[in-house]
């Protein structure tokens, strides 16, 4: 693949590429794949969600092995289940690019943070790619409500109350901390509910976004969902464009249900955005064209209502005036019998944990290459983690301070052939790292350490992902590591990264009895160069 056709992220710093060196950056765009915890729950539709997913990955297959970066606009589950999150993350995992995801009105905050991260799927709210910043936005503030404790929780009414775009103060100020620090030539902003004005009035004149997109005339366009359909605007002078949904669509100008359908991005270094719709052929679509338009969006599409009206029908009165239920109340009477993650016909439950109530903000994480005169920084970190977790490592902390902590010692620890030192930046401070060595005929993962500030915001996974990326270029068929056997958080972290143990003995502890465990993740090939 040609550095042309997939530039690689890189941390959000300050602008500093040079003209003439930068490329065209292409980005696929999926939005509302309304997963849900189990098949058989659907609506109108005679396919399921993972269907519609299905279909639109195998025709974008090209697009994405081409591009950059992947984002996915919201609504990525139907009812926010713990398990719908578990089910799209290892749906997403696999593709040859970067998956970045942002919430919907359908979403519930808690199980999708805690449910959805793999080590290819990201939550992080920004990304750069050569002269262009992604800044990826939670424009459901309508269906949050703050809590006692100064943070926020998702509504009851959250599908309907957040259907208009809008921020919470304190996503306006991250969104504003990042514009300014990155000082990047040109922004793409995406989110979940585009702020067209037919669509959402109370987005425009003075709100939080205007005023943001307003400050900042980097921003060049803007990404949406939520609308299911290929339909295009304006908002403070920056083209809207909104993606069809990866489920189900709607063509409005010939007003029917139309099938799954994608969007991909052309991103040139001048700012310029080309963009491309593409439904799915095949018998999906099909199906959908054929199936008689639902009297509630015959209503909406022809403007003999709105969807505030319709917001305000209770389950009774929408079903009373359309003769079928409302798809929302459809969907939760399918689960009859079924609770959290269980899945149709059988027991097994989510294993994810659902967070507090409170909001928490998705942390900014950068990840840096090192070279051998990032020596201080790697030093920094290193010492910290041997002193914070000596039971992790098979290094003491005596073994690199007095006589044994010299620069040129430093340096060469970071100057092993073919190496990739890493470090991850939490909200702009150091706070992990890992290290990837080539081996004979494998890749091995090691001086993995997430330090305390860092715990459960996925700068673990993310290592991780960038280690596997490492490998796979480099034509590696395995990725191998050393856990301490005793360090339960730390297996827990690479088992979720499909890590396994391999049964081989590792290297004796000090104890004399005990022994490291030795687990490995089998690679993918890598992609051929185009």
């Amino acid at each position: 693949m040609t550095p042309s056709a997939n530039p690689a992220p890189s941390p959000v710093a300050p602008d500093a590429t040079a003209p003439g060196d930068v490329h065209v950056v292409r980005v696929v765009q999926f939005s509302d794949t309304h997963f849900r915890a189990a098949p058989g729950a659907r609506s109108f539709t005679a396919h399921e969600p993972e269907d519609g997913l299905a279909a639109v990955l195998a025709d974008a297959a090209r697009a994405v092995e081409e591009a950059a970066a992947v984002v996915v606009t919201g609504d990525l589950a139907d009812l926010g289940e713990p398990a719908a999150y578990e089910r799209l993350g290892e749906a997403l995992d696999p593709l040859p690019a970067p998956v970045y995801c942002l919430p919907g009105n359908h979403d519930r905050q808690d199980p999708l943070q805690a449910c959805l991260p793999r080590p290819n799927v990201h939550l992080e709210p920004a990304v750069r790619i050569e002269n262009w910043l992604l800044l990826l936005l939670d424009t459901n503030a309508d269906g949050r409500e703050s809590t006692a404790d100064g943070g926020h929780r998702d509504r009851e009414d959250r599908v309907h109350a957040a259907s208009q775009p809008n921020l919470t103060p304190v996503e306006a100020a991250r969104a504003r901390a990042i514009l300014t620090a990155a000082r990047a030539e040109h922004v793409f902003l995406w989110l979940h509910q585009p702020p067209l004005p037919e669509t959402a009035p109370a987005a425009q004149g003075d709100s939080e976004l205007a005023l943001l997109v307003r400050d900042f005339p980097a921003i060049r366009a803007i990404g949406a969902g939520h609308l299911h359909g290929d339909l295009s605007g304006t908002f403070e002078g920056r083209p809207v464009y909104v993606c069809p949904s990866s489920f189900m669509s709607i063509d409005t100008e010939l007003r029917r249900l139309d099938g799954p359908g994608y969007r991909t991005y052309l991103l040139h270094p001048d700012g310029r955005v080309e963009t491309e719709v593409r439904t799915v052929p095949g018998p999906l679509t099909d199906a959908m064209r054929a199936t008689p338009l639902p009297a509630f969006l015959a209503d909406l599409l022809s403007g003999r209502a709105t969807p505030e009206e319709l917001a305000a029908l209770d389950d009774a009165q929408f079903e009373a005036r359309y003769g079928e239920p409302r798809p929302m109340a459809r969907a939760r009477s399918g689960r009859t019998g079924r609770t959290g993650g269980e899945a149709a016909g059988g027991t097994r439950k989510s294993t994810c944990r659902r967070r507090s109530g409170r909001c928490m903000v998705i942390a900014m994480i950068e990840l840096r290459t090192l070279t051998s005169d990032d020596w201080p920084l790697f030093r920094e970190l290193r010492l910290a983690a041997l002193a914070e977790a000596p039971y992790a490592f098979g290094s003491r902390l005596a073994d690199w301070q007095g006589e044994g902590d010299r620069e040129e010692r430093w340096r060469s620890r970071l100057e092993i052939p073919g190496a990739l030192d890493l470090v991850a930046l939490v909200d702009g401070e150091p706070a992990a790292m890992a290290t990837g060595v080539p081996a004979d005929g494998h890749a091995e993962l090691i001086s993995m350490w997430v330090g305390p500030k860092a715990r459960g915001r996925g700068a673990g996974a993310r290592l991780i992902g960038e280690i596997e990326r490492w490998a796979v270029e480099r034509g590696f068929p395995v990725l191998r590591l050393a856990v301490m056997p005793h360090n339960p958080h730390a297996i827990a972290l690479y088992e979720r990264c499909g890590f396994t143990d391999t049964g081989e003995p590792g290297d004796l502890l000090p104890d004399g009895v005990s022994r490291e465990l030795v687990l490995a993740k089998p690679l993918p090939a890598a992609a051929p160069s185009l």
